[in-house]
């Protein structure tokens, strides 16, 4: 058990106080019988928040100081309140201590021990470029992360805020070597905040990389410019990126993505099908110790425009390679495929899922110039959406179909 105390000997407690509030520590059998406990402290107050058993059975103890360098804080303060980590053995023997804080205020409450040996230490700073700190606060207090290695030596540090508050008390090492820092926070869109708040204080979880680097996912996605053969595709700047990947591929197949590097927020896609549904998304390229990636954004559609159509008597709309419609359309339990084929063809017609998966064959042969009309069933498709892909020797269109 871990806190603080302004006791000095008497009761359960049986080291001195060090001056005013105290680190406490009490280790107890699995009954609950105490077993023994520790005090550390400097002259002035500390507040001990975090306790972790570490690999080698010891602890790391973790809080926030007032003190200067007396009692067993070996440091100097470097501001107001800093961060203070002690390093134990299994029996609570002292091993080393290590303080970090600028100028201001800075409050840390998750440590963990990291897969290196080292620590990740994480809470709230309103302190300025100053100290141990090397980036500055962005609103009232923000988020700060210190890196240190086995021995309690900083390895870096960095900070995440909005242009308000925000309270970093959970932190967590990933499996991909990087961190989930977990708070609440109460600025609208700023800094590295990337939506409003939705009231006054909301939970914000902020993903970095190992290095500490926190790469946001591309937000505001829309496709302007559709022509027959080409889009283009923009979204929200992102703080820190150097560049952006860009995936697109005809919607609902399983085909593999097209990628694209884009120097800015913003990319022009040529020699598209026309006539065709696509799908697209997008991810940052961020620049820490090392090249950082964000995740995809969310997928968008967009439908390229039919080129050189003709309009006929029946009404039919035909492209310059082929063109296929369904109707009706929502489908209740049959429909019929309307395909026109300028020059003959081996045509496949697919009902997908919004995954590409195949689930009903509706054609596959060898088909001549002209017309046709194909009638499916539903069978066993539940109600949903999903795509009719028309694959000919000269391409491929994927049309939305609704199930009822």
């Amino acid at each position: 058990m871990g806190g603080y105390s302004l006791s000095g000997v008497n009761g359960d407690k049986t080291d001195p106080s060090r001056g005013r509030y105290d680190y406490w520590i009490v280790k107890t059998d699995n009954m609950g019988e105490k077993k023994w406990d520790a005090t550390y402290g400097g002259r002035d107050y500390d507040w001990l928040t975090q306790i972790r058993q570490t690999t080698d059975r010891g602890y790391i103890l973790g809080g926030w100081s007032w003190s200067g360098n007396s009692g067993d804080k070996s440091q100097a303060s470097k501001g107001d309140n800093d961060y203070w980590i002690i390093k134990i053995d299994a029996h609570g023997v002292r091993q080393w201590d290590a303080a970090f804080g600028g100028s201001s205020n800075d409050y840390l409450n998750p440590v963990e021990q990291t897969a290196d040996g080292g620590y990740i230490l994480g809470g709230y700073s309103s302190s300025p470029v100053s100290g141990n700190k090397t980036q500055p606060t962005q609103g009232g207090t923000d988020y700060w992360m210190v890196k240190t290695n086995a021995k309690g030596v900083k390895q870096w540090d960095v900070d995440f805020g909005g242009s308000d508050f925000e309270f970093l008390f959970a932190l967590q090492q990933t499996r991909d070597g990087g961190y989930i820092l977990g708070g609440y926070s109460s600025s609208n869109t700023s800094g590295d905040k990337t939506q409003d708040s939705k009231g006054l204080n909301d939970y914000w979880i902020v993903k970095t990389s190992a290095d500490g680097v926190s790469c946001n996912i591309p937000i505001n996605l829309k496709t302007v410019n559709i022509s027959s053969e080409g889009a283009t595709l923009e979204w929200d700047k992102v703080t820190g990126v150097i560049n952006y990947f860009v995936s697109y591929r005809i919607a609902g197949s399983l085909s593999d993505w097209t990628t694209v590097s884009a120097a800015n927020n913003r990319k022009v896609l040529q020699g598209l099908f026309a006539g065709t549904d696509y799908e697209w998304r997008v991810r940052s390229v961020c620049d820490g110790q090392k090249l950082v990636l964000s995740g995809w954004s969310v997928k968008q559609f967009f439908t390229t425009s039919a080129s050189m159509i003709t309009q006929r008597e029946d009404k039919t709309i035909f492209s310059e390679k082929f063109f296929g419609e369904v109707y009706p359309n929502p489908v209740s339990q049959s429909a019929t495929v309307s395909l026109s084929l300028i020059k003959a063809s081996h045509v496949m017609v697919t009902v997908v899922d919004v995954q590409g998966r195949s689930l009903q064959m509706i054609a596959d042969k060898d088909f001549s110039a002209g017309m046709y009309k194909i009638k499916f069933n539903r069978e066993s498709l539940a109600a949903g959406i999903y795509f009719l892909q028309v694959k000919t020797n000269d391409g491929m269109m994927t049309k939305k179909l609704i199930i009822e």
